[in-house]
């Protein structure tokens, strides 16, 4: 697979809706007494351009620290080998096992 560099802006976690959504719904579940499971879906990184991968490790970094903040199970999967990828966000056969 030829690899192209995307330079996708990520959003702060601070300016997120989608972010705050989901801790609010986290926070919620928490609340009505359920357990927590959260996968962090491997991403495709070496696609990024440096400055995007820069933006990408810094946002994943702040989910993982609110995870760990608010004592919730997770799994992050390290980056795959790029022949592992069917294109950025999800793995092939391989990359799941």
């Amino acid at each position: 697979m030829a690899l192209h560099s995307s330079d996708v802006p990520w959003v702060a976690l601070n300016e997120s809706l989608q972010w705050r959504s989901f801790q609010a719904t986290v926070r919620r579940l928490q609340k009505r007494g359920n357990r927590l499971f959260v996968v962090l879906g491997p991403y495709h990184q070496l696609q990024l351009t440096a400055a995007s991968r820069e933006r990408f490790v810094k946002v994943r970094q702040g989910v993982v620290d609110w995870l760990e903040q608010s004592d919730i199970v997770y799994c992050a999967p390290s980056l795959l080998p790029a022949d592992e990828y069917g294109d950025a966000s999800h793995p092939l056969a391989g990359g799941y096992q």
